[in-house]
């Protein structure tokens, strides 16, 4: 610190004209200059203190990918054709789809008979809504509070008339095209693309309230469950009520979270700690497996990732890779990653199959005892 004061001293001492060139003229002019710097240090400084900063909320459960995830595959985190939620509201891609939120949020209110009455009551019910919604985001939203409003009403109802035309007692929806509903089923569990539970929670109960309803008999999980259920290629009425079962149980907690946490936690075996800290250590390559004589076998689990083991038998479900199935597991990684709340169960079963492979030897065993089913092309 000397040595550099002794060098601005100097330095401004050669800058002044030879008449002017004292100690005394130099010190004053370096004592203004470096009170100064030392003010508007702490300005900006106390400026930073005073600044509100937000305080981390217990109801974050909504994140945007990592940017170190996006390297890998940018394309399996970004919505193809609907935004739902803040984070991707307004993307020049997705405006398209804006016409059949609007159609789909027409025929939530086409049975009221008072359609001013009933919007009156979801908007209240929507604002009362919109702190603790917003608080379900890890990053800044910036949409204004009219802004976000609206965008859970349509983004809100647009879900609950998706799920009740597709997941209700029709097949299909007259709105939708053949090509839209396996993407919209891949835009609705990526991990920005989402609305927390409360939300559409609060907007199925008020739809329920309607004595017209016709989808009164299933519950919103059952709904859910059963309109991404294609995404595995399994069948998920067990896990339905059992997912029902668990967020009757686990009321509150349950509706600050979205439902890509439902469908992941309807496919995930429970599994104790002492088994998830030793997994790592007991998976060999299959063919290692194999020469050791351990069996495989395809287990048909209700438990899309239930993994048994007994004696020398090792029960394993299938599973299914292609383009969306890997959107699927990536987004359930990320979602693991990011959610402090959450066990990695489903990082731990990639890891399990990722151990498992070493060469197209392991592949064609998998694939003989049909544990891997994939349409990669290589």
């Amino acid at each position: 610190m000397a040595s550099r004061n002794s060098w601005r001293l100097k330095q401004l001492y050669l800058q002044m004209p030879c008449k002017g060139r004292n100690f005394e003229a130099i010190f004053r002019r370096f004592a203004l200059t470096s009170s100064q710097a030392h003010e508007n240090c702490k300005t900006s400084l106390l400026d930073k203190l005073n600044a509100e900063i937000p305080e981390e909320s217990d109801n974050v459960c909504i994140y945007r990918v990592p940017a170190k995830l996006c390297q890998v595959e940018e394309k399996a985190y970004d919505p193809s054709i609907v935004s739902i939620g803040p984070y991707h509201c307004g993307d020049r891609h997705l405006k398209k789809m804006e016409e059949l939120k609007l159609k789909f949020f027409h025929r939530v209110f086409r049975s009221k008979q008072e359609r001013e009455v009933e919007l009156e009551r979801v908007i209240s019910t929507m604002e009362e809504l919109e702190p603790k919604a917003r608080s379900c985001y890890a990053d800044d939203v910036k949409l204004g509070r009219d802004e976000f409003i609206e965008m859970m009403t349509m983004d809100g109802c647009f879900i609950l008339q998706l799920l009740t035309e597709v997941g209700g007692h029709r097949s299909s929806s007259s709105l939708i095209q053949r090509w839209m509903l396996p993407t919209l089923r891949h835009d609705s569990i990526k991990l920005e693309n989402r609305l927390p539970m409360s939300v559409v929670h609060k907007l199925f109960d008020l739809s329920n309230d309607s004595s017209q309803c016709e989808y009164a008999p299933l519950s919103l999980q059952d709904l859910a469950l059963k309109f991404v259920k294609p995404l595995l290629k399994r069948d998920l009425n067990m896990n339905a009520a059992g997912a029902t079962t668990m967020m009757n149980t686990l009321k509150e907690e349950i509706r600050t979270c979205h439902f890509h946490d439902l469908f992941r936690s309807s496919i995930l075996p429970e599994i104790q700690d002492q088994d998830r800290k030793r997994q790592a250590f007991m998976i060999q390559y299959t063919t290692e497996l194999k020469e050791a004589g351990v069996i495989l076998k395809n287990h048909e689990s209700d438990k899309a990732l239930d993994i048994r083991s007994k004696g020398r038998v090792l029960k394993i479900p299938p599973l299914h890779i292609d383009d969306h199935r890997g959107t699927l597991f990536r987004n359930m990684m990320a979602f693991e990653q990011c959610h402090k709340k959450c066990k990695p169960d489903a990082t731990a079963y990639l890891f399990f199959f990722n151990r498992l492979v070493n060469s197209a030897d392991d592949v064609e065993i998998l694939h003989y005892k049909g544990i891997v089913h994939h349409s990669l092309g290589s």
